[in-house]
């Protein structure tokens, strides 16, 4: 069943992993939303929230803080999304929330459901499994050591 807005006709929501049939930790991902304006929209917008199970809300892109998208005529399509280079999200199930805008207009509209997706269990930081003990997000980290200890090793002598 499709879904809509006083001026969106949302035809498909897709979030997937450019690189692999699931989407897991630190993947590259889009998220795109395919539509049909009711209306003439003049300045078309998006708002993506990404929340959890329980509404809270993780992060939120939106499209006008990257890109002015041209004027879409009443009946006509659209497709507006995001391109994430690197999804932080730990391994669970979370929701897409939309609002689709007319900025020329001051028009938002919330879309009246969320759209779910799940991140898979991922090996990060090349080794074990992280859960939700960390959280809802990993940071794409490295590790850095300097002890007093590392210092005082001697040099070797004669390329021994």
């Amino acid at each position: 069943e499709k879904v809509e807005t006083e001026s969106f006709l949302i035809e498909d929501v897709q979030v997937y992993s450019r690189i692999g049939p699931v989407i897991k930790t630190l993947d590259p991902v889009e998220i795109r939303i395919r539509f049909t304006a009711k209306t003439n929209i003049l300045d078309p917008g998006l708002y993506v929230g990404v929340l959890s199970l329980e509404n809270q809300r993780l992060a939120g892109l939106d499209l006008k803080d990257f890109m002015t998208a041209p004027a879409i005529p009443a009946g006509g399509s659209g497709t507006l999304g995001f391109s994430i280079h690197s999804l932080p999200l730990l391994p669970g199930r979370y929701q897409i929330e939309l609002h689709l805008k007319d900025m020329a207009q001051h028009k938002i509209e919330i879309v009246p459901q969320t759209f779910p997706f799940e991140v898979v269990e991922t090996p990060i930081y090349g080794g074990r499994k992280i859960d939700s003990w960390h959280g809802c997000i990993t940071l794409d980290a490295k590790a850095v050591a300097s002890t007093s200890a590392m210092k005082r090793r001697p040099a070797l002598k004669n390329g021994q």
